[in-house]
């Protein structure tokens, strides 16, 4: 196998790792993997591509990439849409707490 078709390998599997997490919830291992991904898509473009059938390999695999990387992000959002959403209640459960908290007190003098 090429170093390119290597290379390539490494990235889809890192890519398609990515989106199994994203699936799963394992928030914890995303940032791991996208570190990883980045340094084998770094050493990826540092390959010569002076043969057009590799240009063309690598222009598909870019495709499939971003495919992933749709995917993946659509999750990510969907969860960061959702913490957010939580995170709303919690603040408003605050406020309300707070407001019952000083009503109570000036309410005891």
């Amino acid at each position: 196998m090429s170093e390119l078709r290597s290379q390539v390998e490494t990235v889809l599997a890192l890519s398609r790792r990515l989106l199994a997490l994203a699936t799963q919830g394992a928030w914890a291992g995303i940032a791991e993997t996208e570190r990883r991904r980045t340094e084998a898509l770094r050493q990826l473009f540092l390959i010569d591509l002076s043969d057009p059938e590799d240009r063309r390999f690598l222009a598909d695999t870019v495709e499939n990439i971003l495919a992933l990387d749709a995917e993946t992000v659509t999750l990510v959002e969907r969860e960061r849409d959702h913490a957010a959403g939580q995170l709303r209640k919690i603040q408003l459960g605050r406020q309300g707490k707070n407001a019952y908290l000083a009503v109570r007190d000036e309410s005891s003098y």
